[in-house]
């Protein structure tokens, strides 16, 4: 049976991080899962999450100073000795019955290297644009369902980084770049959700405050995208990303 590690970077939202952990660890029963927390709070602001060593599934990273959640994921995969990682954030949980939909999947489909599950709100609503179960070859996967709605990631662990760091939090230009390493890559948009995810983390890189921090890195991934479409002629894309670019350059 496939192994999974759930990472799970975490910056100052302490008070979060237990829902997350619990909706893991309420479901566990006999899969062989294990749990990486990587710690990315810088140092003055930091918390004791020791207790959480208590569990045998439970390890915990931290990093020197803030380096963010793309890093963090990075460092965690790197970690990792599980066949799969799935990347989840701190303010969010899991869906009821995720873990055994995910082994589930992982154990009766063949060839996949990553799996998305869709992701509902916490008013029970599924976050995005429906998508067909579907299986993708190469990076079609990624462009519908980036432009679909949220997604749940569960990636087939090799040496090769799936994150472009520097970008912090634009896990989606690493994606694609990771993706061009394979002639055969292949993807599943399960269809169902595994993730809820929440709007109660007062310090997510989505708010206000902390997105226009990291627009300097937003800009460097859309651009590093655009690129990666234009290696792959897919030229729609590029423009569509190149658009993108230019709205966050001049805003």
């Amino acid at each position: 049976m496939a192994s999974i590690c759930f990472v799970i970077p975490v910056y100052k939202s302490y008070y979060l991080l237990e829902r997350c952990i619990l909706s893991i660890l309420e479901q566990k029963e006999n899969y062989n899962l294990n749990i990486i927390i990587v710690d990315d709070t810088p140092v003055e602001c930091r918390m004791d999450i020791k207790k959480y060593t208590d569990y045998s599934e439970i390890s915990i990273l931290y990093n020197t100073k803030n380096m963010g959640v793309t890093y963090s994921r990075n460092k965690g995969w790197f970690y990792s000795t599980s066949d799969y990682v799935v990347f989840l954030d701190s303010d969010d949980y899991l869906f009821k019955n995720a873990i055994s939909n995910i082994f589930y999947e992982i154990n009766n489909t063949k060839k996949i290297n990553l799996y998305l599950f869709r992701t509902i709100s916490l008013s029970s609503q599924l976050v995005g644009r429906p998508l067909p179960r579907k299986r993708f070859l190469g990076v079609q996967s990624i462009v519908d369902t980036y432009n679909s709605g949220e997604r749940l990631l569960c990636l087939k662990r090799t040496k090769i980084k799936p994150f472009i760091s520097y970008t912090r939090g634009h896990e989606f230009s690493g994606l694609l770049r990771y993706i061009s390493n394979f002639n055969d890559f292949q993807s599943i948009d399960v269809g169902y959700p595994a993730r809820v995810y929440c709007d109660d983390n007062t310090h997510s890189i989505s708010s206000g405050k902390e997105l226009y921090k990291r627009k300097n890195k937003l800009i460097i991934g859309h651009k590093i995208t655009t690129v990666e479409f234009l290696k792959q002629r897919k030229i729609k894309d590029a423009v569509m990303w190149y658009l993108r670019y230019l709205k966050l350059f001049i805003r």
